[in-house]
């Protein structure tokens, strides 16, 4: 989980005057109490060593009532973990895109489980001179500190996700391994964006990203073609822009086979219809719970087909599972086709009958795997 409390954070002390702690006090918009942490690590080599205090001009005006957050902040015993903390984190202007700008940045973490980030370029601040001054090799050193901090963040969340392949599950569609495998892939693909976001503008920020996310094979890739002298690939920060990306490696070969198997190619013909007939269609002003409910249930359908053909790739499956499953996607099949009569008129009829093929498809293929 992601808390950006910016906005609700009007000013602040961070002091790291004491080498290997740093110290942080601050004072929230709601006027209660400053929250304090004592957090074990150094401030990143712009700021360690000082004390500085700062004001967040991009705060909130006024706050009504404590949000959940603050309340979560202030809980006494809370264990923190320091993060990066520096006032030269560079990102883009807001007016000028091509320009960059220094950012006050302060990241920590709550148990592995929250992310809480202070993120501002509208700040003034004024610091003390260095009591302590931190070389290269200690900051680049922090620094690795800090990446773990992240990866156990990360793993912790992903443990914990549940997204379209857990969703689907219930007492009459039965899990398989599978279903795992794909769910922790999309968990991965969905917190990719704020990892991305942060090391953009970083030098090797592609390598940072890819050890929080957990791709060891493709830093073992650059490190070779590193001593093999190649030079540098255009692509190497775009190397996870899919599920499939971070499917393990030993099952990739076969994720993609079942990708490529024709019941597959027709649940992908659906969601090319949802793509280009159904969003469009759907007035981002206007609430519609049917449509909701259908893209839903339809995210979950998707993994769930996936892995019910990866179950029957494999050497031996229990048959009686599959045959349930199928069952069960049948019968969520049709409970989408009776959503489409709500759908908008230019698209509920097609989105019926693709799903009512598919359902047709599904029963076939189940079919032929008996003996």
């Amino acid at each position: 989980m992601l808390a950006t409390i910016s906005p609700l954070i009007a000013r602040g002390v961070i002091d790291n005057t004491r080498c290997g702690i740093t110290t942080l006090h601050l004072w929230c918009v709601d006027g209660g109490e400053p929250v304090e942490y004592e957090l074990v690590g150094n401030c990143r080599r712009d700021i360690a060593g000082c004390r500085v205090e700062f004001t967040n001009h991009a705060a909130a005006d006024s706050m009504g009532s404590e949000p959940d957050i603050l309340r979560d902040m202030r809980r006494p015993g809370l264990q923190m973990t320091l993060g990066d903390i520096t006032l030269s984190r560079r990102c883009k202007d807001q007016d000028n895109r091509k320009s960059l700008n220094n950012t006050l940045y302060i990241e920590f973490f709550s148990g592995g489980e929250i992310r809480f980030l202070i993120e501002s370029s509208h700040f003034s601040f004024t610091t003390t001179l260095p009591q302590w001054e931190a070389s290269w090799e200690e900051d680049n050193t922090q620094h690795l500190f800090n990446m773990e901090a992240f990866r156990h963040h990360i793993v912790t969340n992903v443990s914990k996700f549940r997204g379209p392949a857990i969703t689907g599950l219930g007492e009459d569609f039965p899990a398989c391994a599978w279903d795992t495998c794909l769910n922790e892939a999309e968990a991965y693909i969905a917190i990719c964006p704020t990892v991305f976001e942060k090391y953009a503008n970083t030098q090797h920020g592609n390598l940072s990203a890819a050890y929080v996310l957990d791709r060891l094979e493709y830093l073992q890739q650059e490190a070779a073609e590193e001593e093999a002298d190649l030079p540098p690939n255009p692509e190497a920060s775009r190397f996870c822009n899919e599920v499939f990306d971070f499917i393990p490696a030993e099952h990739r070969q076969m994720v993609q086979r079942a990708m490529q198997h024709p019941l597959f190619t027709e649940t992908s013909r659906l969601t090319a219809l949802i793509q280009d007939k159904l969003l469009p269609a759907l007035s981002p002003s206007e609430a519609n719970p049917k449509a909701d409910l259908f893209l839903k249930n339809y995210a979950s359908l998707v993994s769930n087909i996936l892995a019910t053909i990866l179950l029957t790739m494999q050497e031996q499956y229990p048959m009686d599972m599959v045959s349930t499953r199928s069952i069960s996607l049948c019968n969520r099949l049709a409970t989408l086709a009776d959503y489409c009569r709500v759908l908008p008129v230019s698209c509920r009829q097609a989105l019926a009958d693709a799903c009512r093929n598919l359902a047709t498809h599904l029963q076939n293929y189940t079919a032929s795997l008996h003996p």
